[in-house]
């Protein structure tokens, strides 16, 4: 089941964002009924301790009934300076690749990684990492 996206979610994370974005898709999906699971995914921008540079990053949350909670992530790149400098501005990501040379229409949804890579890896590569890395705490205890 696809749930509604929470209405108090920003179209561009930064930060923490990501993060909550993430948790709050998680409980978003879970509130739909019927699944044991929810899981959320969102992406954004955010700084790590000790740089001052912007990454990418591929957040995924997953959250059951009793409200066990776990994260993972995908595989962060840092974002060309002229692209993290227009998104501060406040253009959305995706209308700051659609304005890049070279990138169609179909690219956009393969994401900025796509771009950067030149074909090699995609965003839904990263986000499968990100579903992946967030499952590890519910496989079972041998």
């Amino acid at each position: 089941v696809r749930a509604a996206v929470p209405g108090n979610l920003p179209a561009q994370p930064f930060d923490d964002e990501v993060i909550e974005g993430a948790i709050a898709r998680a409980y978003a999906a879970l509130a739909q009924g019927a699944p044991d699971f929810g899981i959320g995914i969102e992406a954004g921008l955010t700084r790590l301790p000790g740089s001052d540079r912007w990454f990418n990053l591929q957040v995924c949350a997953i959250v059951d009934r009793a409200g066990r909670l776990s994260l993972g992530f995908g595989a962060g790149f840092e974002v060309p300076d002229r692209v993290s400098e227009a998104v501060l501005d406040g253009d959305e990501l995706q209308e700051v690749l659609r304005s890049q040379p070279g990138v169609s229409e179909p690219e956009l949804h393969l994401g900025l990684i796509h771009h950067l890579s030149r074909g090699r890896i995609d965003r839904s590569t990263i986000t499968i990492d990100a579903v992946r890395m967030a499952l590890l705490p519910w496989l079972p205890n041998d």
